[in-house]
């Protein structure tokens, strides 16, 4: 009888721990297999890689506040909590920003300059700022009334290249720096605009129209566009050929030719002329972005034309017909003081 009992017992005891080793089997199995590889990290980890403050350059006054935000950019969706904070160390005690972005700039402040900066908490080394000029009082602050571009609508030929103006209009005495842009995003990656507001057309501009922006830098809400039309020339079995004549010199201190650009003094005047003319018919002339216009052997541009601005790229046109077939030349030229 006791045999029999220490017999249960022991089968009990190894089915006991049978069971357990399948167990930890099963969980050591687990623990493999949720990890990403052997080395069970997680490939799902997210980066961060700019931190961007907005607004960037706002006014403030004595006593008043600015409300910031702030955008984290990365992969994976990073977190986009920040810590606020002010780089100053000379600032007014009672200068402060919140948890939550809230610049006070406090009446008895002395510094006429503050900078914002929102530092990542997933990635402290990532952050961004904004530079804040501090006003006497909000009477005194610059505001922007308008933002125009001139001229407002222009054409300009593929290949071409031509600088816009923009006009800033506002109260106190506002900087009337811009930003340049184009607003299309499927234009030519040659096509661009820098920051003179000069505007370059790629010869491979699929697009037939154009939108350029003005943005002021004090206020990024107020803008002027402008609409540019882009032109082609008609491809040519043959060009013209023509002789710039100034005084009988193809140089003179008036007007010289450089770098294939033919720049012409305010007071002065330049000769276009066709060579072979007889062989052409239907001669026109034309100076794109302008009324100015022509026709016959030659073509006269005077630097005093109340159509050219200084300091302004244009583009004379000269096409014609040669037994039906259309041959064509374009020149650029700039009228300068």
């Amino acid at each position: 009888m006791k045999n029999t009992k220490r017999n249960l017992l022991a089968r009990r005891l190894l089915a006991i721990i049978a069971l357990a080793a399948v167990i930890g089997l099963g969980l050591i199995g687990c623990s493999v297999s949720s990890g990403s590889g052997s080395s069970g990290i997680d490939d799902d980890t997210s980066t961060v890689t700019d931190v961007t403050v907005s607004p960037a350059t706002p006014p403030a006054y004595l006593g008043g506040t600015v409300q910031f935000n702030a955008v984290v950019t990365g992969t994976n969706n990073p977190a986009q909590t920040v810590a606020w904070s002010i780089v100053e160390t000379n600032k007014h005690s009672g200068t402060t920003i919140s948890g939550t972005g809230l610049l006070t700039v406090s009446l008895s402040e002395s510094l006429q300059a503050l900078t914002v900066k929102a530092t990542s908490t997933a990635d402290t080394s990532k952050s961004g700022q904004a530079t804040v000029t501090i006003y006497p009082d909000e009477e005194s602050i610059p505001t922007i009334t308008s933002v125009t571009v001139e001229p407002s609508t222009v054409s300009v030929p593929k290949g071409g290249s031509y600088t816009f103006e923009a006009v800033v209009t506002g109260t106190n005495h506002p900087e009337h720096t811009v930003t340049w842009s184009i607003v299309q995003t499927n234009k030519h990656a040659q096509t661009n605009i820098n920051a003179d507001g000069e505007l370059t057309v790629s010869a491979d501009e699929p697009l037939s129209t154009l939108t350029v922006r003005a943005t002021s830098t004090v206020d990024d809400t107020k803008y002027g566009s402008a609409t540019v039309t882009l032109t082609v020339v008609p491809p040519n079995q043959g060009a013209l050929q023509i002789t710039i004549g100034t005084g009988g010199k193809m140089t003179s201190s008036n007007a010289v030719i450089s770098g294939g650009v033919l720049t012409l003094k305010r007071n002065a005047t330049a000769s276009l002329t066709l060579e072979d003319v007889s062989q052409y018919t239907n001669i026109q002339w034309q100076v794109l972005n302008t009324n100015v216009t022509g026709s016959g052997t030659s073509f006269t541009l005077v630097g005093s034309n109340d159509a050219f601005l200084v300091g302004r790229d244009y583009f004379v046109t000269a096409q014609a017909l040669k037994n039906g077939v259309p041959y064509s030349v374009t020149i650029t030229f700039k009228v300068e003081e």
